[in-house]
């Protein structure tokens, strides 16, 4: 039996109070005599088969709290596909064999064939099986005990065990080679639609030269070119739609497809209106179109960020989060078969990207945990596995580890280069991997853990859908115990040596050990210190239990010299950080903020910090708001003051923040009514101290902020040589409501100036009335109340365009052209970068450089 063309489905974890359309009638089927809710109902006359499909919801994305979702809702639904694609959610199944099925504990997604029994009831976009249980057929499959058989002691072994996995099966081939990907731009009954156009989309997907980081360039880095999504084909309709409704051909991989269906009959009819609309006027259905479907739904469609089915082809997305690089590394993971990540709930372990998602389009730069790293083979030949109890049974297997430990951003496919380590754990299918999260590169966006070793627990060895989590975060000096491990009365070790990231690649040293019992052999020698000429000047920060929170900044008063600057994201809950520098003789000011307002002690844990200068201990607290300063040292003349740089032809900051990667969204708590005190802006350095007039031109700029600061940024830059006047990083702001004014003296050219919001909301009018307004020149050229949504940009100043304005004052000498070299190094994104001749954007390194 075979289902007609539907205009309505079934939703995977509806709730109670969303709407579904009724369906048109089913062949096969007859109607009920009741109704609820004005729903038509349907009873099945016969068994219809199909795929079992697992869904996994994202309901919460990277404003939550750590734990916030910790609860009985697992985020997943079980579901049956038909042969056209579409798909039903299975509602009212008997629990037991939920419990045996569910989670991919039993049926494989996108594999096992089951059946809806005969007298299944159809309800809008479900079936709903009355407490009966689909029957399996022939394609049922079971991930238990997958890659183990045991031994003559009944003790599971693993087939291969080697220093690394080269001798292992060949690569997934879901996981390597050419996939095909297409993107639907929908169109609502009522007119709504997604919000970017189809190059748009097309951009954010798959780059096109536009768009420098985007789904298939972060799954090609990550893979380290084994992985490549490409545009599905293009493709003339084959019919026209029908009812008046629009579509188009497919082009550069991106459709689009308009359907009766409204927003408010919910993310299920719709999804189901779309497959079927493909069929209709594609002559075939999406999955044979590509590998990969995504569909970008209109606003209002559904409730939460985003969802996919496990081992298949769709992937499903709120509106603005189908531009969302790692919504898209998320959803497009679950269809690779990857299951959720977490720490303290189901998707919370922020140190890859199958935990939260975030609102930005080009970041965070990130990949995979460890046990999803294992679990693509991407890695294989720098992979190690270890058996510890083995070598007490006469099998011939590593039994500890004593070495180095790498990036996957600084994989070279060397066996030498160990970047994951599994602990085999021969008494269950539940291992332990380990990896040294090198926050550089392809990884420089890591929202957890970064430049620490991180221990993941997962199921079904590392080589199929398992849930992971994340169990501990090292850094040099830690270690980990693993106790009575397989029931043998003796522990796992896992001891952190030394961690060196001064060098290239950077590297931990990790010990492994089991019963007590080491490794032998000689670690990788650390380059000693070098002896400070100056004043050592050490920070120590023990964070609580929200580290992601907490930043920090450290500025030599005299100079305006940034010493050191964290931001948030770098820290991990409850763990002592230790800086240290060598400095001259001078004035300092440490800033720490708290992004949320309740410091760092002691609500949420025992945080605290403490300054040491010289030696002796200057600064300490932990109990403050949003932010403290305080100040120590004196600006005496150094005994060897460094030269003094020749003053620049443009007045500029000097000198820059070290580069950090792009601002993410942060996890936040709601705003708090509390009035906040308002901050003292961080000094600047300029040519022209506030003393003496400006003989170039006046830039001012005020920004007030909403009830969420720290997602605020916003650069200035000067369009002529795409060097940045000024840029405040995301959480740089700190207070609520609070207005900040900067002044700065430039020269005459045009200008670019762009604020940003990480959640994609502006700062106006949902969460407190933030607005921005800039001066050139005494008049007020750009300003807003900030009614945006991620960014708004404006140029402005010589009539916006570069070269010296009519009554610009003579200048004693002509000024200098900028060398290819500088202008390169100058440009800080990579669209302009690409877009300057002679210019090439690294996306390792990050920066723009010289061809």
């Amino acid at each position: 039996m075979k289902l007609s063309n539907l205009a309505a489905a079934l939703v995977c974890l509806k709730p109670d109070s969303w709407a579904v359309t009724a369906a048109p009638s089913i062949r096969g089927t007859k109607h009920d005599s009741s109704a609820l809710g004005g729903i038509h109902r349907r009873v099945l006359e016969k068994d219809e088969w199909g795929t079992f499909l697992l869904a996994e919801y994202e309901h919460g994305d990277s404003h939550q709290r750590k734990g916030k979702d910790k609860k009985e809702n697992k985020n997943q639904a079980m579901a049956i596909e038909l042969d056209n694609g579409l798909i039903y959610t299975l509602a009212s199944v008997n629990p037991s064999w939920t419990k045996a099925n569910g989670s991919g504990k039993g049926l494989k997604s996108g594999r096992a064939k089951i059946k809806a029994p005969r007298g299944a009831i159809i309800s809008g976009d479900t079936i709903d099986l009355q407490g009966g249980a689909p029957e399996v057929g022939d394609g049922k499959g079971s991930g238990k005990g997958r890659g183990k058989s045991k031994n003559s002691d009944g003790r599971y072994l693993k087939t291969a065990q080697h220093h690394n996995r080269q001798l292992q099966s060949a690569p997934n081939p879901r996981l390597n080679g050419d996939k095909k990907v297409l993107a639907v731009r929908v169109v609502a009954g009522d007119g709504s639609s997604y919000g970017s156009s189809e190059a748009q989309l097309s951009n954010y997907v798959f780059g096109n030269g536009v768009d420098a980081i985007n789904l298939a360039s972060q799954y090609r880095d990550c893979s380290h070119d084994q992985l490549h999504f490409i545009k599905a084909d293009d493709r003339n309709m084959m019919n026209a739609p029908t009812g008046g409704l629009d579509a188009t051909p497919i082009v550069n991989g991106v459709v689009t497809i308009q359907v009766d269906t409204l927003p408010g009959d919910g993310d299920g009819a719709m999804r189901n209106a779309v497959t079927s609309k493909i069929n209709e006027i594609f002559g075939v259905s999406p999955q044979n179109l590509a590998t990969h479907v995504m569909y970008c739904l209109p606003p209002n469609t559904l409730n939460g960020v985003a969802y996919a089915y496990v081992n298949s082809w769709n992937s499903v997305y709120n509106d603005s989060w189908c531009n969302s690089l790692s919504a898209q590394m998320h959803e497009v993971g679950h269809n690779l078969d990857f299951a959720h990540s977490g720490e303290d709930a189901e998707y919370d372990d922020q140190s890859g990207m199958m935990g939260y998602s975030y609102s930005n389009n080009d970041g965070p730069l990130m990949c995979f945990n460890s046990a999803k790293s294992f679990q693509t083979d991407w890695y294989q030949t720098s992979t190690h596995t270890i058996s510890p109890t083995q070598g007490t049974n006469g099998v011939n297997l590593d039994t500890c580890y004593l070495g180095s430990l790498y990036g996957i951003a600084d994989y070279n496919g060397s066996s030498s280069r160990t970047v994951i380590i599994k602990i085999n754990d021969a008494q269950s299918a539940t291992d332990y991997f380990i990896n040294f999260n090198r926050r550089t590169g392809i990884n420089s966006g890591t929202m957890e853990g970064g430049d620490q070793v991180l221990i993941t627990m997962a199921g079904a060895e590392g080589e199929a859908y398992s849930e992971s989590t994340l169990t501990a975060k090292l850094s040099a000096g830690q270690s980990y115990t693993i106790s009575n491990f397989e029931a043998s009365g003796n522990d796992v070790v896992i001891r952190v040596e030394s961690i060196n990231t001064a060098s290239s690649p950077g590297f931990a040293q990790v010990r492994i050990e089991y019963a007590g019992v080491q490794c032998d052999g000689t670690l990788q020698p650390t380059p000693s210190p070098t002896p400070c000429a100056g004043k050592t000047l050490t920070v120590d920060v023990t964070t609580d239990a929200y580290p992601q929170e907490t930043s920090w900044s450290l500025v030599n008063t005299c100079t305006q010299d940034v010493v050191d600057a964290k931001d948030q994201g770098a820290y991990s809950p409850n763990t002592l950080y230790t800086e240290e520098y060598c400095v001259g003789d001078a004035a300092y000011e440490f800033t720490i903020n708290d992004a949320y307002g309740d410091g760092i002690c002691c609500s949420y844990g025992s945080g605290s910090y403490e300054v040491f200068y010289g030696g002796a201990p200057v600064l300490s607290g932990g109990q403050f708001g949003l932010s403290e300063t305080k100040s120590f040292g004196s600006c005496g003349p150094s005994p060897t003051p460094p030269l003094t740089p020749p003053p620049t032809e443009f007045p500029t900051k000097s000198p820059t923040r070290r580069p950090t990667s792009a601002p993410t969204t942060q996890p936040t708590k709601s705003p708090t009514s509390q009035p906040t005190s308002q901050p003292t802006s961080q000094p600047t350095s300029a040519p022209n101290s506030p003393q003496v007039p400006c003989t170039g031109v006046s830039i001012g700029v005020q920004v007030t902020t909403d009830a969420y600061p720290g997602e605020t940024s916003w650069t200035l830059t000067n369009a002529c040589s795409e060097i940045v006047v000024e840029a405040k990083a995301q959480g740089t702001f700190t207070g609520q409501n609070t207005l900040y004014t900067e002044e700065y003296c430039v020269g005459d050219a045009a200008y670019e100036f762009t604020i940003n919001d990480a959640y994609g909301d502006g700062i106006c009018c949902s969460y407190g009335s933030g607005s921005y307004e800039v001066t050139y020149r005494g008049n007020v050229v750009a300003s807003g109340g900030g009614e945006f949504t991620s960014f708004e940009s404006t140029t402005f100043g010589s009539d916006n365009a570069c070269g010296p304005s009519p009554t610009a004052s003579p200048t004693e000498s002509p000024t200098p052209m900028p060398t290819r070299t500088s202008i390169c190094a100058s440009i800080t994104r990579g669209r302009k970068c690409r877009n300057e001749p002679g210019c090439s954007w690294d996306r390792n390194q990050k920066q723009c450089v010289n061809e």
